[in-house]
């Protein structure tokens, strides 16, 4: 039986203005990906590629470029294209510097058109309801993790790391596996960003919709919501989610939840 992944998050929330794109999202059930270049975060997708490729590295893409069955074959192949001697050294051919610096581009492009949504592990967050959701005039949707489902697949979806350092993956990295720099790039950001808990989901292609990282648990209106109850209400039936509305407790900086109307079991 497959577990998934960070099994202690359960859901995820994804902050929204109202109506707008939040409830074309919940009728639609798709939600739009945006490419990192689109972000309100000027650092968004900085990166810093370090060092050359080394020998042993160039040695092993060579046996997996080449794709031969037979290590006197690949061999060869290192000999007489891959490395060649240099004041008593080995060093890299120019042509195969050219093969590397393919795998390093193709690491780039997939960074310049990939897409990214953005969520959150909490949906209390005084923060992100003024900054997301329209001054808490909008919605935060609560999607379930599933093992089945695109919140619940490690290769593309986790929790962003925050750090006071750009993403510097190496070449090594970038050769032997062809996500490293968008594993390294999507989920490192500043460390200023660190209340927001963010995690984070992304595709292959970017600026459009995709279908919704898992089923909608709950809806919760902003404590500011002023939109049509009947209207959200039917939304909530066929999604077959909980409505939930935010409030401002009373005495200190803080929000609670009341379900206004829950969902069948």
């Amino acid at each position: 039986m497959s577990v998934i992944p960070y099994p202690e998050v359960t859901s995820l929330f994804k902050y929204m203005p109202w109506p707008g794109f939040a409830r074309d999202t919940l009728l639609e059930q798709q939600i739009w990906y945006s490419s990192m270049s689109a972000f309100n975060d000027p650092f968004e997708g900085i990166y810093e590629i370090q060092d050359d490729i080394s020998v042993h590295v160039a040695i092993a893409l060579a046996a997996k470029v080449r794709a031969y069955s037979h290590w006197d074959d690949v061999e060869g192949y290192i000999r007489t294209r891959v490395l060649h001697s240099r004041q008593n050294s080995l060093a890299l051919s120019d042509d195969f510097k050219a093969v590397v610096k393919q795998h390093v581009e193709a690491a780039r492009e997939q960074i310049r058109s990939l897409g990214v949504l953005s969520l959150s592990m909490v949906p209390d967050s005084i923060l992100l309801w003024s900054h997301y959701a329209d001054e808490h005039k909008g919605i935060c949707i609560e999607f379930e993790r599933n093992i089945d489902e695109d919140s619940g697949i490690l290769e593309n979806s986790r929790p962003v790391i925050y750090s006071d350092l750009y993403p510097t993956p190496s070449v090594d990295q970038l050769v032997l596996d062809p996500r490293a720099l968008t594993n390294k790039v999507v989920y490192t950001k500043s460390h200023h960003w660190a209340y927001e808990k963010e995690w984070r989901l992304w595709k292959d292609k970017g600026n459009q919709k995709h279908p919704l990282p898992g089923p909608v648990k709950s809806v919760i209106l902003g404590s500011n919501w002023h939109g049509s109850q009947e209207d959200i209400r039917r939304i909530c039936r066929d999604l077959n989610a909980d409505l939930v509305q935010a409030k401002i407790v009373q005495g200190r900086y803080d929000i609670e939840f009341e379900t206004i109307q829950h969902r069948e079991t």
